[in-house]
């Protein structure tokens, strides 16, 4: 999916990310024991939104990144990162799609413990992904 590249080449593209991360950045849920930080999305939904001209004006697509570290202090400094690289105000495109603007919706602090021996701190964020229907 389109999208999904340009999720990727926002966040790999932006060097502060990619000096925490690396190149464990990828969508879906990722395995127990993957080595952390790392960041995963997926795409909760997406709305059109007709434009005057015809009914494919833009797709609204909801995505959900996840940064993901072993403390606390790491999930959420690598969010920060996140949100920067995220922050698309004006017409860019990127991985080929034309995104309108995108916007931070929410953000949720979550804490997992798998089975007595991983610990992982989330910091989950929803945004909403304005681009040019395809």
């Amino acid at each position: 999916m389109p999208i999904s590249k340009a999720i990727y080449d926002l966040l790999n593209g932006n060097a502060p990310v990619a000096a925490v991360v690396s190149t464990r950045i990828e969508p879906g849920f990722q395995p127990q024991g993957k080595a952390k930080p790392y960041i995963n999305w997926e795409i909760i939904g997406t709305r059109v939104e007709p434009d005057y001209d015809s009914f494919a004006g833009y797709e609204i697509i909801r995505v959900e990144i996840h940064s993901v570290a072993t403390t606390y202090t790491a999930a959420r400094s690598l969010s920060l990162l996140v949100r920067t690289a995220m922050s698309v105000l004006g017409p860019q495109t990127t991985g080929g799609v034309y995104i309108h603007r995108i916007f931070l919706d929410n953000e949720t602090d979550i804490y997992e413990f798998n089975g007595g021996y991983e610990h992982c701190h989330t910091v989950s964020q929803d945004y909403s992904i304005h681009i040019k229907a395809q």
